[in-house]
């Protein structure tokens, strides 16, 4: 599909992003460890554009990769119907923090609250001892240090044995027992509830940190095919992340909150395109690069659902089928149902379909399902024509 002119502009291929070169995104930029946006960071290449060494209202795309001009307008030049659902530009990471944050600082307040009792009607000192631990080890467990934090959790529970001695009674009635075991299990119970929490807040930073690089950026990896060209026109969905795939017949890969598109491009000669039994069919006639097409797109999807749908993702396969040219006498006429979660769409409609998909959560980024994504930011392997002397 290579020249295949989209609004006016020949593209070859969707450029996106090299290792290291650029930043992608247009509008805010969120923090992913505060999950808010803020301003001040200008793209550079809206500095290229009033440099005038690209037009405006160019991808986030460009240069990345290929270098080719890219433009945000869809094939059909009307805006797609889900435009008006995207009100603002931020975008926040989810899951995000508060919940095990809040279970932290509620056990806190409860070692705080039962070593202070201990203050008040027991032992000062070793009360004071038990709380310091206590709180050492919710500390250390939120900060990723498990093993020190059950360490203090150890030395708060051999403090606390001094508090709870007044507790044991004189005679071993079972009431006073009852009443030695609970006096214990109040230090105890908050303090390693508290230490399960912290070590959940750890987590949940230590993977929205690791995603970091894919909430401050657009475009990944390296485009090694052909590409659907109208791809940057989904940039209008502030979620919106492009993966250049490494193999399979689509060349990307689009995720947008938990939702993900595959994306996959061809061009088929003139006529009307349907399906007879397992075979797409060309006016009435059996179309076998047709049939290869839909087959090699319904894998990939497999393949990634394998690997997404644990986490929770939703995915859909789009295969545009391009003309030869655009004279009329080329077009292509598509009657085609969506085949095992792959939809065949004309040009005119790939940007409408896939956005109406991608855009049910345009501002939201899914920590889980862009952790499942990071082996696509390895840089890739070099093909073995690209190999030379060293």
């Amino acid at each position: 599909m290579s020249g295949v002119p989209v609004s006016g502009v020949p593209v070859s291929g969707v450029p996106v992003s090299g290792a290291g070169r650029g930043r992608g995104g247009r509008g805010d930029v969120i923090d992913p460890v505060s999950g808010g946006g803020a301003r001040g960071r200008e793209d550079p290449g809206d500095r290229e554009a009033r440099a005038g060494r690209r037009p405006q209202g160019v991808s986030a795309a460009h240069g990345f990769d290929t270098g080719a001009y890219a433009t945000l307008a869809p094939a059909s030049g009307a805006p797609p119907s889900w435009l008006p659902r995207i009100r603002r530009e931020t975008v926040t990471a989810r899951p995000g923090a508060f919940v095990p944050v809040g279970l932290l600082g509620v056990a806190g307040l409860a070692v705080l609250a039962i070593t202070g009792y201990g203050v008040a009607r027991w032992d000062l000192a070793w009360s004071l001892l038990a709380a310091l631990a206590g709180i050492a080890a919710l500390v250390t467990a939120a900060r990723g240090w498990p093993l020190v934090a059950f360490a203090g959790l150890l030395v708060g529970v051999v403090c606390w044995s001094f508090v709870a001695r007044s507790m044991v009674p004189e005679a071993w009635d079972l009431a006073g027992i009852v009443r030695l075991v609970l006096g214990n299990l109040a230090y105890a119970v908050p303090t390693i509830c508290g230490i399960v929490a912290g070590t959940w807040t750890d987590a949940r930073r230590s993977a929205r940190d690791s995603v970091r690089v894919v909430a401050e950026r657009r475009w990944f990896g390296l485009n090694r095919r052909e590409s659907e060209p109208q791809l940057p026109a989904l940039e209008k969905i502030p979620a919106a992340r492009f993966f250049a795939l490494p193999d399979g017949r689509c060349g990307h890969l689009v995720v947008a909150g938990r939702r993900v598109a595959l994306v996959g491009a061809t061009v088929w000669p003139r006529g009307e395109y349907d399906i007879g039994g397992n075979e797409v069919r060309r006016d009435g006639r059996p179309f076998a690069p047709g049939t290869d097409d839909v087959d090699a797109v319904v894998d990939d999807l497999r393949t990634w659902a394998e690997r997404l749908t644990p986490v929770g993702a939703t995915l859909r396969a789009f295969l545009t089928v391009h003309p030869a040219s655009e004279r009329p006498g080329d077009a292509v006429h598509l009657d085609i149902p969506e085949v095992e979660g792959v939809r065949v769409v004309a040009t005119e409609r790939f940007v409408e379909e896939a956005g109406e998909f991608l855009a049910a959560e345009p501002n939201l980024l899914s920590v889980p399902v862009l952790e499942a994504l990071l082996p696509l930011l390895a840089p890739p392997e070099p093909d073995a024509d690209d190999a030379g002397p060293r």
